[in-house]
C-alpha cells in the first residue's frame, strides 16, 4: 500500500513536467509546419506571377539523389540540387534570383506563351470577324488562373483555329490540253465524262473568279469515280482531301461539337481542310449516298451549307465559332445511285452518270492499266508472263461478269 502511494506521488509530481515538455513540442511542431506553409505559399504565388503569361501545366518526374527534373517530353528542366528543393523543400532557397531562375526555366519550358499566340495572330491577317474572336479568347487565356482546365480549352482552341489554312494556297492549273492529257492517262474511255469535266474546266479558265460547280459522279461500283476525282485534282494541281461519309449519321460530324464539351474537335471538313494544308483543296465527298440520319440529327440538312455556293463562304463550324471560308473548294461527290439522295441536296449538285464498260472496254482497261500494275505488285516482269486477249475477254465473260472493274 505504502508504495502504490509513492509511485501515484512521484507519478503526479512529474506529470506536470511532462505536459509542459509535450507543449512545448506541440508549439515548435506548429510553428514549423505554419512557417513551410507561409514559405510554399510565397513560392507558389511568385511563381504564378512570373508564369501567367505561360498558362501551362507541366508534369514533372524528380530525382532526389540527383537533383534532376524533367518534364512529360522528358526534358532537363533543372539539373541542381535547387531544383529539388523548389518542389521539396522550398524552405530552404533564400535566394529570389534562384527562384527567379528556376521559375523561367519552366516557363520556358511549358511553351506556349500568349505571346507566341498573338505573334502567330497577326501573321496571319485574319478577317476582322476572326481577328476578334481569336484575340478575346487570348484575353480569356491571359485571365486564367495557372494550370486551370479552362485554360486547356481555350489553347487548344486557339491550336486548331491557328492551324487551318487560312491563306495557304496552291497555284491553281486551268490548262485543258494537260488536263487532257492526265485524264486519258489515267482512263480508257469515259469520253463523255472526260468532255463534260473538260468543259466545266474551260469555264474556270474563262472565269476563275466564278464560284466552282459541285459535281456529282453517280454510277456503279468500280467505274472509276474516285480516280476520276483523283486526276482532277492532278490536273489542275490542287491537293485533295477525301471524306468517306459512308454510315455516317451524326451532325457533328459535319459541323463538329462546341468546344466546351469533353473530347471536342472540329468536323470533317474543317478537318479535310487542315489535312490538305490550302485553302483550295479538291474535297471529294465519297459515298454521299449512304448518309443516315437518327435522333442526333441529319448530316445530309447540314452538307446543304457545304454544297451551296451562296452559303458556304461563311461556313461556321460548331468548335470553331467564326465563319470559314470554302467557297475557293472545289467539291466533287460520288454515289452509286441518286434514289437515295434528299432532293434538296441533289438540286445543289451537278450529276455526271458514269455507265458501265463493254467488254473491249474492259479488255483495254486490263491490257493498258490492271495487268502491268498486277506485274508490279507481284514483282514480275513483262519478260515472265505472257496473258493473251483471249484469255482476257474469257476472265471477263465467265469470272467476272460486273459494271466496272473491280473483280477483274
Amino acid at each position: 500500500s505504502s508504495s502504490y502511494t509513492t509511485h501515484a506521488a512521484a507519478t503526479f509530481e512529474t506529470s506536470p513536467h511532462r505536459l509542459s515538455i509535450l507543449l512545448v513540442i506541440v508549439l515548435a511542431i506548429a510553428i514549423i509546419v505554419f512557417g513551410r506553409l507561409v514559405w510554399v505559399q510565397i513560392i507558389d504565388a511568385h511563381a504564378i506571377e512570373h508564369a501567367s503569361d505561360s498558362q501551362r501545366t507541366v508534369t514533372v518526374d524528380v530525382e532526389p539523389r540527383r537533383g534532376t527534373i524533367y518534364d512529360r517530353n522528358g526534358v532537363v528542366l533543372a539539373t541542381t540540387v535547387d531544383a529539388y528543393n523548389f518542389f521539396c523543400h522550398p524552405h530552404k532557397l533564400q535566394d529570389p534570383e534562384q527562384i527567379d531562375r528556376l521559375v523561367s526555366a519552366l516557363v520556358q519550358a511549358c511553351g506556349g506563351n500568349a505571346s507566341e499566340y498573338r505573334e502567330k495572330i497577326e501573321k496571319l491577317h485574319l478577317p476582322q470577324e476572326a481577328d476578334e474572336k481569336l484575340h478575346k479568347e487570348l484575353q480569356r487565356l491571359e485571365k486564367q488562373p495557372y494550370g486551370s482546365a479552362e485554360a486547356s480549352v481555350i489553347r487548344n482552341y486557339l491550336d486548331v483555329a491557328l492551324e487551318l489554312p487560312w491563306n495557304t494556297r496552291t497555284r491553281e492549273r486551268t490548262d485543258i490540253r494537260i488536263a487532257r492529257r492526265i485524264l486519258d492517262e489515267d482512263h480508257f474511255g469515259l469520253e463523255k465524262v472526260k468532255e463534260r469535266i473538260l468543259e466545266i474546266l474551260a469555264v474556270r479558265q474563262l472565269a476563275p473568279e466564278q464560284p466552282g460547280q459541285i459535281i456529282c459522279l453517280i454510277g456503279p461500283p468500280g467505274v472509276g469515280k474516285t480516280s476520276i476525282a483523283m486526276s482532277v485534282a492532278r490536273a489542275l494541281n490542287r491537293k485533295l482531301a477525301r471524306i468517306s461519309l459512308g454510315g455516317v449519321h451524326d451532325e457533328a460530324e459535319i459541323r463538329g461539337h462546341r468546344k466546351t464539351y469533353i473530347g471536342a474537335m472540329p468536323g470533317r471538313i474543317l478537318t479535310a481542310m487542315q489535312q490538305a494544308g490550302t485553302h483550295n483543296p479538291l474535297l471529294l465527298l465519297d459515298e454521299i449516298d449512304k448518309l443516315g440520319s437518327d435522333y442526333r440529327g441529319d448530316p445530309s440538312s447540314a452538307l446543304l451549307e457545304v454544297l451551296d455556293a451562296e452559303q458556304n463562304a461563311t461556313f461556321r463550324d460548331n468548335f470553331l465559332e467564326i465563319p470559314f471560308d470554302l467557297s475557293e473548294c472545289m467539291f466533287i461527290t460520288t454515289a452509286n445511285t441518286a434514289d437515295t439522295i434528299p432532293r434538296p441536296l441533289l438540286d445543289r449538285m451537278e450529276v455526271i452518270e458514269l455507265g458501265s464498260y463493254t467488254d473491249e472496254e474492259k479488255r483495254s482497261i486490263a491490257r493498258d492499266h490492271l495487268l502491268p500494275r498486277q506485274l508490279a505488285k507481284n514483282g514480275l516482269k513483262k519478260s515472265q508472263v505472257r496473258v493473251t486477249d483471249d484469255a482476257l475477254r474469257e476472265i471477263i465473260r465467265c469470272y467476272t461478269r460486273e459494271s466496272g472493274v473491280r473483280n477483274l
